[in-house]
């Protein structure tokens, strides 16, 4: 996902949108997640984005959970992700 943001940035766009969606009928538990990426897509610079997309960090871990990117992957691309996670 990194790689495809740093070759088209308006990818952070379409997150942004899909997060906002998502708050509009997230449940509790879900929101600091989703409000969390909503302030990164909104106000950081490209650079910190990326940086949690491929932290080793506890943060970058919890902040990947809300799958923000879905709408910026084709869906042959989804399908590969999907079928990486179930050999894990």
């Amino acid at each position: 996902m990194a790689a495809k943001l740093r070759r088209d940035p308006a990818g952070v766009g379409r997150a942004l949108s899909r997060v906002r969606r998502r708050l509009r009928a997230a449940c509790g538990r879900d929101r600091p997640l989703l409000r969390e990426w909503e302030r990164l897509l909104s106000t950081a610079p490209l650079k910190e984005v990326l940086d949690v997309l491929v932290g080793p960090g506890e943060r970058a871990r919890w902040l990947c959970q809300g799958h923000p990117f879905t709408d910026v992957l084709t869906p042959e691309e989804r399908a590969a992700v999907f079928r990486y996670f179930e050999t894990l």
